[in-house]
């Protein structure tokens, strides 16, 4: 624990051990708390990045499947089918493609009117 030799915590009068006990309990909370808060706010930082005319602060999301259809030319790029938490969306060869900030997929899709899936933008990690 913080790097106090265990002989140190038994060592010293009852109130230097209480002292002791609690800064341990403190720093053991701060941990916790800080750890919190980085879980709660990790979700919304890819929110941060998208840019506003693809996400308007609740159309994007990372892409959790993908599913890859065959070119129509042999020299052609392939279809994609992309998911994201939002729904499904088909990605065709020509839609503009935008790099990643954190080297993951992700898709902003927005439903319309008529109940269908649009897509907004799509992000595909830097080449490598």
């Amino acid at each position: 624990m913080l790097g106090i030799p265990i002989v140190a915590q038994s060592q010293g009068t009852p109130a230097a051990r209480s002292r002791l006990g609690y800064v341990c309990r403190c720093a053991g909370a701060t941990l916790s708390a800080m750890a919190l808060a980085l879980a709660i706010q990790s979700p919304t930082l890819a929110h941060e990045w998208y840019p506003m005319e693809c996400c308007h602060g609740r159309d994007c999301a990372p892409v959790e499947s993908v599913e890859t259809l065959a070119p129509a030319s042999t020299n052609g790029l392939a279809t994609l089918v992309v998911t994201t938490k939002y729904g499904t969306a088909i990605v065709p060869p020509d839609f503009p493609r935008r790099e990643s900030q954190d080297n993951r997929m992700h898709a902003c899709m927005r439903q319309g009117a008529t109940g269908r899936i649009h897509l907004l933008c799509f992000f595909v990690p830097p080449p490598s």
